[in-house]
């Protein structure tokens, strides 16, 4: 009875072993990589600031597009706006001067002479 309990307490100490051992190799491979990330710190403190600068960069040429197309788009409305105006404007002078030529002859000079304008 006591010999099993023996192995089975030497079999518990192999495996302790076995496991301090490894831990004492992962604490070894974690000191080696801590020596070069310190080593190599200013290279990545250099290439975070690189980055960083990279993205500014990038956010200042995205609110420039923005803007730009936000202007553009204003001045598209605006032409729209002014366009449908000066249409329902002519339509209204057409109606009422409907039964003179000289008037109708007048009012598509207009609107061709206001397209060029417009276009």
């Amino acid at each position: 009875m006591y010999f099993f309990i023996a192995i089975i307490f030497i079999a518990e100490l192999i495996v302790t072993a076995f496991i301090i051992s490894l831990i004492v190799k992962a604490d070894r491979a974690v000191l080696r990589l801590n020596g070069r990330v310190v080593k190599s710190r200013e290279k990545i403190l250099k290439s975070f600031a690189t980055l960083k600068n990279s993205v500014v960069y990038v956010e200042k040429g995205i609110d420039w597009v923005l803007g730009y197309v936000k202007r553009k788009r204003e001045e598209y409305l605006l032409k729209v706006t002014k366009t449908i105006i000066i249409y329902a404007l002519l339509f209204m002078l057409e109606m009422s001067f409907c039964n003179s030529k000289k008037c109708r002859g007048i009012i598509t000079a207009s609107k061709a002479l206001l397209k060029r304008f417009l276009a």
